[in-house]
Parts: C-alpha cells; sequence; structure tokens
C-alpha cells in the first residue's frame, strides 16, 4: 500500500485499487481458478481510525530509531533504589515491568509542527548530524545540505520539559533553583509515555532525577462511565465550568472527585464547592463588617473560641498528614466540614451577639481565626482566599506568599468541648427534646439553634428506643470480626464515630 491508501507497483495488476477492491479481485481470481475451498465469516480485532473510523492498514516505512537498552537502566535503578517513588505504590510495578522489557523507541513523525530531526543529507546521501546547521557534510564535504523532513516524537519533546521550562540548554538561574522539581502529577496511561522518559532524559541530560515523586491520579469519565474524548463528544470543557461555576469550586471539586480509582464526573462536588465559597465569603463579611479597628490576636475567653481555634489545628494537622499522602478527597472534605459546619454554622453564630456587642477580645479573637482558616483554604480555593485577606487589617503581602501555619496546640484538649451542644442539637433538630445543658453550652445552644423559633413537645421516650437501637446496630457491627477487618479504615471508624455520639446523645436525654 503507497501513501494515498493504494495497491502499489507491488501489487502486480492489483496495483491502484483499494485495499477492499484488491481483496474482491483476489477472491474472484483464486475462485475462477478453482483454487478457493470456502469463504467463511469471522471475527477478529481490527484496528480501526478512532476519528474517521477507517480501517487503518500498516505501512512499511523509514524511520529513526533510538535504543532504549542502555538508557532504560539508570531509569530503572532510581525507582528500585526508592530515590524515585510512585503514588499509589501499586504503580511502581507498571514501570518496572515495562522498562524491564523496553524495545527500541521510533522518535520520527510525519508531522508538519515540532522538532525537526537534527540530521541533513547531502546530494550523494550522506547523513550528518548535528545540534547546529552544518555547513558541509561530515563525509564528502558537500555544502548543498538538505534537512530530514521528519519531525521527533511529541513524547521525546515532552520528555526535556523538566528542564527545557527552565531555561536548559542554558544555565540559567531558574535551572539552577527549581531542578530538579518535586512531584510529577499524571493519568497512569502515560506512565510510559512521558514519566518513564523525563526520567531517561533527566538521567541522560542532566545527571540527575526529575522529580522525586510521581502521583497517579484517577481518570475522571463521562457521567455515563465513558472516557472523556472529543472525538466521542463526551468531553467537558473546563473554561464553560470555571465560567458557570467559578474557578475555586471547579478547583474543589475535581479535588473532591480524586481518586485511587476511576471516577464519573459529577457537577454536584462543583456545586458543593460554589456552595462552599460562598459561605465562606459571607462569614467573611460578617466577621470584617463587625470587627472595627481590631487586629488579628487570639485571645479566647469563651468555650465557642477555644473550640474553634482547637478545631482548626486539628484540621491543620490532619490536613498536613493528607496532602502528605496525595489524598486530596480527604483533605477537602475536612475542609469543607471546618468551614460549612464548624465555622460558620457553630463558632460564627455563637459570636454574633458579642461581636454585635463591640466585644474587643471576641474582634480579635475572631480575625486570627478567619486568618488561620484562609491559609488552610488557600491551596483548594485561591482566589476568593486572596481577595478575603486582602481586606483583613494591615495586610502588606499576598496570602500565596504568607507562610504556612505554624502548630499551636494550646487549646489542644477543647477539640470536643462542644460535643455536648452539638449533641443536644442533633437531639433537638429530630425529636423536638432538649437535653439539660447550663452556662457556655446552654448559651452557644440558644445562639445555634435558636430554640423559641420551633413549636415541639417532644417525645423523650421515643428518641431513647431510636437511640438505643441505634446504639444495638453500631455496637453489633463492630463486634463483627469480618466488618472490622474488611471494611475500610474510614468506614469503620465512622461507624466508631456514630457510636460514640449515640451514647452521648442518649446520657443527654437521660441526664
Amino acid at each position: 500500500i503507497g501513501f494515498d491508501a493504494l495497491m502499489n507497483d507491488d501489487a502486480g495488476e492489483f496495483a491502484g485499487l483499494t485495499q477492499d477492491e484488491a481483496t474482491e479481485r483476489i477472491v474472484a481470481q483464486l475462485e475462477s481458478e478453482g483454487q478457493l475451498e470456502s469463504k467463511e465469516p469471522y471475527r477478529h480485532a481490527v484496528a480501526h481510525c478512532d476519528r474517521c473510523g477507517t480501517r487503518i492498514e500498516p505501512l512499511v516505512s523509514l524511520q529513526w530509531w533510538c535504543d532504549m537498552t542502555e538508557l532504560a537502566k539508570p531509569a530503572i535503578d532510581v525507582v528500585q533504589d526508592g530515590r524515585v517513588r510512585f503514588r499509589p505504590d501499586r504503580y511502581t510495578k507498571v514501570y518496572l515491568d515495562w522498562m524491564g522489557s523496553i524495545r527500541p523507541w521510533c522518535i520520527s513523525r510525519q508531522l508538519w509542527w515540532g522538532h525537526q530531526i537534527p540530521a541533513w543529507y547531502c546530494p550523494d546521501g550522506h547523513v550528518t548530524v548535528a545540534e547546529a546547521e552544518p555547513g558541509a557534510c561530515s563525509e564528502c564535504g558537500a555544502t548543498e545540505l538538505r534537512q530530514d523532513e521528519d519531525v521527533l516524537d511529541t513524547w521525546f519533546s515532552s520528555a526535556l520539559w523538566p528542564f527545557a521550562t527552565l531555561g536548559w540548554p542554558e544555565e540559567t538561574t531558574e535551572l539552577r533553583a527549581w531542578y530538579p522539581n518535586d512531584v510529577s502529577s499524571t493519568d497512569r496511561g502515560i506512565i510510559f509515555l512521558w514519566e518513564a522518559r523525563m526520567i531517561v532524559a533527566g538521567l541522560e541530560l542532566m545527571g540527575e532525577i526529575p522529580f522525586h515523586t510521581v502521583n497517579i491520579h484517577s481518570t475522571i469519565n463521562a457521567a455515563d462511565g465513558r472516557r472523556m474524548s472529543k472525538s466521542l463528544g463526551t468531553g467537558i470543557d473546563p473554561l464553560d465550568t470555571v465560567n458557570e461555576h467559578g474557578a475555586d469550586a471547579t478547583r474543589y471539586g475535581l479535588l473532591k472527585m480524586s481518586s485511587t480509582q476511576d471516577v464519573r464526573f459529577s457537577v454536584g462536588t462543583i456545586e458543593e464547592g460554589r456552595k462552599l465559597a460562598n459561605k465562606l465569603w459571607n462569614v467573611s463579611r460578617l466577621i470584617l463588617a463587625n470587627t472595627g479597628d481590631a487586629s488579628p490576636e487570639a485571645r479566647p475567653r469563651d468555650l465557642e473560641e477555644r473550640w474553634i481555634l482547637a478545631r482548626i489545628e486539628a484540621t491543620r494537622a490532619e490536613l498536613e498528614r493528607d496532602l502528605a499522602e496525595y489524598d486530596f478527597a480527604h483533605a477537602v472534605g475536612r475542609l469543607y466540614r471546618l468551614t460549612f459546619d464548624d465555622f460558620c454554622d457553630w463558632y460564627a453564630e455563637a459570636i454574633k451577639p458579642r461581636l454585635y456587642d463591640g466585644d474587643e477580645d471576641a474582634r480579635g479573637t475572631a480575625l486570627a481565626a478567619l486568618e488561620r482558616l484562609l491559609k488552610l483554604l488557600h491551596p483548594v480555593m485561591p482566589h476568593v482566599t486572596e481577595e478575603i485577606w486582602s481586606n483583613l487589617p494591615a495586610r502588606e503581602s499576598r496570602l500565596i506568599v504568607a507562610p504556612w501555619l505554624e502548630p499551636d496546640e494550646r487549646f489542644a484538649g477543647d477539640a470536643g468541648a462542644l460535643d455536648p451542644v452539638q449533641d443536644a442539637a442533633a437531639i433537638f433538630r429530630r425529636s423536638g427534646v432538649r437535653a439539660e445543658l447550663t452556662g457556655d453550652e446552654l448559651r452557644i445552644f440558644e445562639a445555634v439553634v435558636r430554640p423559641e423559633r420551633v413549636k415541639s413537645d417532644g417525645d423523650a421516650a421515643a428518641e431513647i428506643q431510636r437511640l438505643e437501637k441505634e446504639i444495638d446496630r453500631a455496637e453489633g457491627m463492630l463486634a463483627n470480626d469480618r466488618f472490622v477487618s474488611k471494611a475500610p479504615a474510614d468506614v469503620v471508624e465512622a461507624e466508631r464515630d456514630k457510636l460514640a455520639r449515640y451514647r452521648r446523645e442518649l446520657d443527654a436525654i437521660r441526664s
């Protein structure tokens, strides 16, 4: 077959025909000569173009190849000795299996763009390979040279990315400062196409690994489970999502969808991100509108202040563990609960009366707590947090260059201080039954729950019965060794948390 997709001169009398036409003619000729035993349809794998559906036919042609045997060995060594790590770890074997059975790499492509092959031909067919355009043939001295029209494989050029973007081959300040990189995050489908080749190129051309970690993220498929693809019409333009829901909401939603398994796209997580951004914006306006000339300084006097500072600190520690493990879904889930539930629904509602009364301690503490919250949220929602940060008192630098939170465990003992109040709120909202509370706990309950707005005659006996059933169910599950050993650790932990909450609620009603 020739480049025109027709049979070439080697096909003899069938030259000039398409493959289908030639097949029909050959079968007919065999039949006419009595050489055809039978014709039977059978199914087998035939490659087709994913764009136009045309059957793909092999075409033998002259190409440039790169022997990978010697180049692959150092790239295998750096993974085996742990200098380059794959997360999740199961992809280490995928990488090593591929690299251990590596074959020569065809590096030339017949495309109209790309890095042109650095090879020149003289009229006698001699080949000169050089970094810069040569003035004469290296073999015969001829000055009439023609450069090879082929370009390098896109992945060959992409393999240079970790250092070419920093000014290589020049010894730039950026190259000295930022090579090697830290983390490369990618899809499992291009571990060999890109990650392996970046490692090979870095070791060969820079003498050092290009990054220490390869994070393999989940593949987000279309809502129906098919892969996202332009040609299939299943792709989603991220700019459309950004325009509709906002950049921060889109960023949040994609992180919430992240997993070690493939996931289906859900606009619901992006809408959740938009609600979170709006909630954060509104609570920030509330605090900034009622803090006057106060400066951010944690002076916690009351229970809800010590509690929110303890919750922020606990989330900081959990968040750092999640990020170290590239567990972004759990990280954004923690940030959502801290912001939406703890900070906005409980802390902000509890301190409103004190803010309105001009309590300076409450104002300074609110600003300090908001400042710490913004720092935690910034990696996930950079735009809205930066805007709020710019409106905090005496902000001379941007949040993006602010230091990360330092540990502050002064109030660690108060992390569960609001449990009795929250349990009482859950009971009241569910059944109308009011648990016995006093002092700060009662004040916070009334400020947040506003029980005077609800007309309810709670049935304490029915609620006790319901809680006892829930406790029996949870105890049964946790007594099941199969559940505890086989279920995901976070599912088991969630069941333990439920059991502890049911017991607290039951004690609150009975007291």
